[in-house]
């Protein structure tokens, strides 16, 4: 900094001992720029510059030579932005890094269940940029028209070709129904292949996940697993059904003469349930469930519950609540509640909860009485 200061002072000398240029036309401004002699490059300076030399020639002369000494190629340390005609050539934007990039993007999107208007976003587009700055990132309606549909019949191509070795493949289906309240019903395949390294190795593949507006009827289901197995090319395979117990699941494989197997734990978790609905087990139940909503509805007594966990030197962990189509999240519920037992006393006692009769029947729970 020190040695420009100083090629700047020496240059301001030098500046003021110059002697004026002579004066340039107006029409010789108006059509070509003044070139800076001073320069090594030869720089041009632009014409308002030239008609102020004429008034000021020792500081804009020197302002020319300081501005010569600086590297022409960089900017706050950072390399020049590639030119236009580069970054979109045609030739760059065909070559097989440009492809890449472009099938890596559909990837991401296809896997990572993103919507095609995730090309758009302005974080998306910097973080493209930023990687390859001579990328032109493409619509999204490329994508969702053109390279996520190819990227789909590669995958397809791929998983057809390994379904190929096998002899006997498991279907597992399933009907379920989204947010929207649009039903959908998945088919995912199932085989085991020969590994070199572990011996075998299971292979698990998503056939389809389609929507399904008609009436999930055993008739119904048995015809869209027929269409699946004709599209995926399996239909000459030694084929196993494996569905829940439900009733139509039961017509649909009297229907496509797959063997069938039920699900062993949608199975335990019907015995299961029945052994839940137990009066003593189903009050015990009740309570626990009572408690972990009473905690659950207020940010006040879950926050409460924190800081006496913390002082009782307890596991920061929540409550948990337990869901009547999985029986193991009774026994989970329980085993919190029982590690938790005495926070959530100390909390029950605390006075920014204030005594409610809710409050009092699971304090009289807890202890014991009645």
């Amino acid at each position: 900094m020190r040695k420009l200061i100083r090629q700047s002072t020496n240059l301001m000398q030098f500046a003021k001992s110059a002697k004026p240029k002579k004066k340039i036309s107006q029409q010789h401004h108006k059509h070509e720029a003044a070139p800076c002699t001073l320069s090594p490059g030869n720089r041009e300076c632009t014409s308002g510059h030239a008609r102020q030399t004429e008034d000021h020639p020792g500081f804009f002369t020197s302002v020319c030579l300081l501005f010569c000494l600086l590297e022409p190629t960089t900017t706050h340390g950072l390399p020049p932005p590639p030119a236009e005609h580069d970054r979109l050539s045609p030739s760059y934007q065909k070559t097989q890094k440009v492809r890449s990039i472009t099938k890596a993007i559909a990837t991401f999107i296809a896997t990572d269940l993103r919507t095609y208007s995730v090309v758009n976003n302005g974080g998306f587009r910097l973080v493209v940029r930023t990687m390859e700055l001579r990328y032109k990132l493409p619509h999204r309606k490329y994508f969702a028209e053109k390279e996520v549909p190819r990227l789909y019949e590669e995958t397809k191509a791929s998983v057809l070709e390994s379904m190929k070795k096998p002899t006997r493949i498991v279907l597992t289906c399933d009907a379920w129904t989204s947010v929207a309240t649009k039903s959908f019903v998945t088919v995912t395949a199932h085989f085991v292949l020969a590994s070199d390294k572990n011996g075998w190795k299971l292979v698990s593949h998503v056939l389809q996940t389609r929507e399904m507006s008609e009436s999930h009827t055993g008739a119904n289901v048995g015809e869209l697993l027929e269409k699946a197995t004709a599209e995926w090319q399996i239909s000459d395979k030694d084929l196993v059904l494996v569905t829940d117990n439900a009733s139509n699941m039961v017509v649909a494989d009297q229907k496509t003469k797959y063997v069938h197997l039920k699900c062993y734990a949608h199975t335990a978790n019907l015995a299961s349930q029945k052994a839940l609905k137990l009066a003593a087990v189903a009050k015990l139940l009740a309570r626990i469930r009572q408690i972990s909503t009473f905690f659950h509805r207020s940010t006040t007594r879950l926050h409460l519950l924190e800081e006496n966990q913390k002082l009782l030197g307890l596991k920061q962990h929540k409550l948990k609540t337990d869901v009547c189509t999985r029986w193991n999240s009774a026994y989970k519920m329980t085993e919190r509640f029982l590690e938790q037992q005495p926070a959530i006393a100390a909390t029950l006692l605390s006075p920014q909860v204030g005594e409610t009769s809710l409050s009092v029947t699971l304090i009289h729970f807890l202890y014991g009485s009645k």
